[in-house]
């Protein structure tokens, strides 16, 4: 609707209303057809006015339904609306009418309104009136339909954004979990540290808690369980948690890629099979996965429909005929060899896509015809293609100049010996270190695109995650049979911070450099002259470690962040277990390095080789007779290196010491606790297993007993074994007066408190006189509002426990002295 239209409707209303005064007229004295048009000139007027005011004119009105549909701006804005515009005119012209017909009336003589019945009730003025009327009667239909639209929209935008605030709050909790799942997002490529433990069964887990609306109960339970993400899950939990979170779910489809990929040495894929085909026997569960053909892998596929997966020779030659471009004019001009040459390809690749674009490169440094034709004679088939096409790619790389070859082959070192995938501006910077330099020179980093060329179509980028890798797994696999060999400290967090972001390969290096090294054997003058020099070199080199790894005494003590401090060569060695290195620097040193030699926290290399799991390592330095296994850190509370194994549930590291009668398994730190009770603290079963079976360490502690510790953390495995050896005393109080069930009531460890109660060695029905003198009933009562599930557990439990009416008397007694309004009758209910 034209607002100029409008503007002039109520103008003319407006005046036709005035010049009625200016005739001397009084209205209440006028005729009913006179009447009946002032009340149509008068609501059209107001209609009229707030249309133009409240909708045209009103940008609040016009924002609010900025990318929306609006019914009624739809048609009033709409320029191309000519009915709306006829009206109007038709409606202005016949008011202009009347008001000139009044208008000639003025200063003539006094008249009554009768003389203005013909002007009043012109049947064309009364119906262009009706029709704008109906017009805007029509608009204010629709606006009752805006206004309900909006009230409704922003209804829902109220609730989406209360959804969204709830569902972010739910996701923060829930990232905390899948972190703790497992930490890593999927890399590009498989690496060792991610095959330690049976992480691909995690990440599965991982993948259908996230995708769930509310995770299921159980997952969220075995978070708090171990301690918010303190302990890891153990293959059997993880197994029980996929069973429940996939009967959660009507069909799921599992899809494993490159599962030739997974490593069969170890029994890496065989458990991993094991388990997945295992959630197929139990829930709905549908696997598909892609191999290369092994054997081993296909048994476990007998039953399994499978197809072949290869591209036709057509779909080859339309590749090579879309790159046939970048061939020299000498083929580019012949129509006939351009035909061999598809021929030849397509006939060697057998429908690899790979093979055929290196073979295609491999001719674009051919200049005759006899070139060509004297390299497709010695294209490889089959499984030697992609060999064939690797070698032709090193040929190339050979073939250029000096300084680019060198580039090529320092830039394939780095991507094939890296222990974990590279981010471009990583290998940037290693490329641009240079020997005998201690700063980085950024006018040294090469561009990108020069370092992907140099390398022959042997290298791409991960656009998705920003890595630069080899164009394929084969790759990896040809220069691991062909290759012979790889050939100061931040003072707080904030410049550890720093020094990472200004320096991309800081990380890897630091937490890295000593796998690297330990290939090398003999070790390099190189390597021992650092080993040997600068102590603050030393230092920088592992405070990254200190930083990236959980090592709980630093944890517990000082921040991971905390400057290390009067480190030497030999503990660096010890922690990346370079045996070799250790040796020639310990030789090379007599006079000032001692064996046992300690850091500023009171730390040998003996410690050092524990934090890194060195197995092998550990066991020589214990056959060495010079080493003390039972030094203590006073700066840490007396740990000796077995507590710091026990704390760090690293079952390989303790092994050497109980295979060694050199160390004290038992031994005390200043709280008189001992690596059993750290494990069992930590629910490291593994380990307590290990330390129980040695029958060289007290099950019950006179501090406080391991079956204590466990049940009061949760660790309900832990708690099952000990209860299943016999050598537990289930009643046992420590030194605190704290039994095992009284711990778990206390801490609010439901689990652990059902498993010791199934167990029927607990009497429940104890009272402890050193721990304020509470039965497990009233330690119950007392948690009530903090542990309701425990204090549910006992009391539905108090006849089949042994709990006798005088102890529930008691309870009685003390649950009405209790401060919580609802205990009273929550006991009342339940007895």
């Amino acid at each position: 609707m034209d607002p100029s239209g409008i503007i002039g409707i109520i103008g003319v209303a407006g005046q036709i209303l005035a010049t009625c005064t200016k005739l001397g007229l009084n209205w209440r004295d006028a005729t009913d057809d006179a009447k009946k048009f002032k009340s149509e000139v008068d609501a059209l007027h107001k209609t009229l006015w707030e249309t133009y005011n409240h909708l045209i004119q009103n940008s609040d009105f016009i924002s609010a339904f900025d990318g929306k549909h609006s019914a009624v701006l739809s048609n009033l804005v709409a320029p191309s609306n000519s009915d709306d515009s006829a009206l109007l005119f038709t409606c202005k012209e016949e008011l202009e009418d009347v008001l000139k017909s009044l208008q000639k009336r003025l200063g003539g003589s006094r008249f009554g309104w009768e003389r203005l019945k013909a002007t009043f009730s012109n049947e064309k003025t009364q119906s262009a009136i009706e029709n704008v009327q109906r017009r805007c009667q029509d608009i204010n239909s629709k606006i009752l339909i805006d206004n309900t639209t909006l009230a409704v929209n922003t209804d829902l935008e109220v609730r989406s954004t209360r959804k969204e605030l709830t569902e972010r709050h739910l996701d923060e909790k829930k990232k905390k979990t899948l972190d703790w799942i497992t930490p890593i997002d999927f890399a590009a490529q498989q690496i060792d540290d991610l095959e330690r433990r049976q992480e691909g069964t995690g990440h599965i887990l991982k993948q259908l808690y996230w995708y769930m609306p509310a995770g299921p109960n159980e997952i969220e339970k075995a978070y708090e369980k171990h301690q918010y993400g303190s302990s890891p899950m153990s293959t059997d939990e993880i197994m029980e948690w996929l069973r429940s979170v996939t009967s959660y779910l009507t069909k799921i489809y599992v899809l494993v890629d490159a599962l030739d990929e997974c490593r069969g040495d170890g029994g890496y894929r065989d458990t991993f099979l094991t388990m997945i085909l295992g959630l197929h026997e139990t829930a709905n569960v549908n696997i598909f996965a892609t191999s290369r053909y092994i054997p081993e892998i296909e048994t476990y596929f007998d039953d399994a429909q499978s197809i072949e997966i290869r591209a036709s020779d057509g779909d080859v030659m339309k590749f090579l005929n879309g790159h046939m471009y970048k061939l020299p004019e000498a083929v580019t001009k012949n129509k006939e060899l351009q035909g061999e040459i598809k021929h030849k390809i397509v006939q060697a690749v057998q429908g690899m896509f790979l093979p055929a674009q290196l073979h295609l490169d491999s001719l674009q440094g051919k200049r005759s015809v006899k070139a060509i034709k004297d390299a497709l004679r010695k294209l490889a088939t089959g499984s030697s293609a992609y060999d064939s096409a690797y070698e032709e790619a090193m040929e190339r790389i050979e073939g250029q100049l000096d300084e680019q070859k060198t580039l090529a082959k320092d830039a394939l070192s780095w991507i094939v010996c890296a222990r974990r995938p590279l981010e471009t501006l990583e290998l940037q910077h290693a490329l641009a270190v240079e020997r005998g330099t201690t700063e980085l020179d950024e006018d040294n980093i090469t561009e990108l695109e020069d370092i992907v060329s140099v390398c022959a179509g042997l290298v791409t980028i991960d656009e998705e995650s920003g890595v630069i890798r080899l164009v394929h797994y084969t790759t990896q696999e040809y220069f691991e049979r062909t290759a012979e060999q790889c050939q100061g400290i931040s003072h707080d967090d904030l410049d550890l911070r720093r020094r990472l972001e200004a320096y991309p390969l800081f990380e890897y290096a630091t937490l890295e450099w000593g796998h690297h090294a330990k290939s090398i054997s003999p070790p390099s003058e190189d390597l021992i002259s650092f080993l040997m020099g600068s102590q603050a070199n030393i230092e920088a080199a592992f405070e990254v470690v200190r930083a990236r790894y959980r090592l709980p005494m630093y944890e517990l003590h000082h921040s991971p962040q905390r400057r290390p401090s009067g480190l030497s060569g030999l503990h660096l060695a010890a922690y990346f277990g370079l045996k070799e290195a250790f040796i020639m620097v310990l030789e090379r040193s007599r006079k000032v390095v001692d064996i046992n030699a300690r850091d500023d926290d009171e730390f040998t290399p003996l410690f050092y080789a524990v934090m890194g799991g060195k197995a092998d390592f550990i066991s020589w330095l214990l056959s060495v007779d010079e080493v003390e296994a039972d030094l203590k850190s006073s700066k840490f509370k007396s740990y000796t290196p077995v507590h710091i194994a026990a704390m760090m549930g690293n079952v390989v590291g303790i092994l050497p010491f109980i295979e060694s009668d050199k160390a004290d398994l038992d031994i005390e730190d200043s709280w008189g606790q001992t690596p059993l009770e750290k494990a069992a603290r930590g629910g490291y079963v593994e380990i307590v297993k290990a330390l129980v079976e040695s029958d060289r360490v007290c099950v019950n502690s006179p501090a406080r007993t391991p079956l204590t510790h466990a049940a009061g953390k949760g660790r309900v495995e832990v708690v099952k074994f000990l209860l299943g050896t016999g050598k537990v005393n289930a009643n046992e109080a420590n030194k605190f007066g704290e039994t095992p069930l009284n711990n778990a009531l206390y801490s609010g460890t439901a689990d652990t408190a059902r498993c010791l109660l199934d167990s029927g060695q607990v009497d429940a029905s104890l009272s402890v006189e050193g721990f304020l003198g509470k039965t497990p009933l009233e330690r119950a009562l007392q948690n009530f509002g903090l542990h309701d599930s425990i204090t549910e557990l006992i009391l539905d439990r108090m006849e089949a426990i042994g709990i006798s009416t005088e102890a529930r008397t008691h309870a009685w007694e003390v649950c009405q002295q209790l401060p919580y309004a609802g205990v009273y009758n929550f006991y009342e209910i339940h007895t």
